[in-house]
């Protein structure tokens, strides 16, 4: 069964937003030894960035991992994260 979202509604409370109060999205990556090491060793610049990338919790997989678990909208995520693309 596919993944269900969310829609925002809004009341009075918040002011027909469907919003209340502020939820981070985070972009993280985790520098570790294995990282170090890359870093050190590594001199292809698109072997590293591939590695890096594979590394990275994008700020749009956090938003959309937020907007599964019914803390926000589909709709919010992809409004602050897809830079009117």
């Amino acid at each position: 069964m596919g993944q269900r979202f969310f829609q925002a509604v809004g009341c009075s409370s918040c002011r027909q937003t469907g919003y209340c109060g502020r939820l981070a999205i985070h972009e993280l990556l985790l520098f570790d030894n294995s990282l170090r090491q890359r870093l050190q060793s590594t001199k292809d610049m698109f072997k590293l960035q591939e590695f890096v990338s594979n590394q990275l919790v994008t700020m749009q997989t956090d938003g959309l991992e937020k907007a599964a678990a019914g803390d926000t909208s589909l709709d919010e995520v992809i409004r602050v994260t897809c830079d009117g693309k």
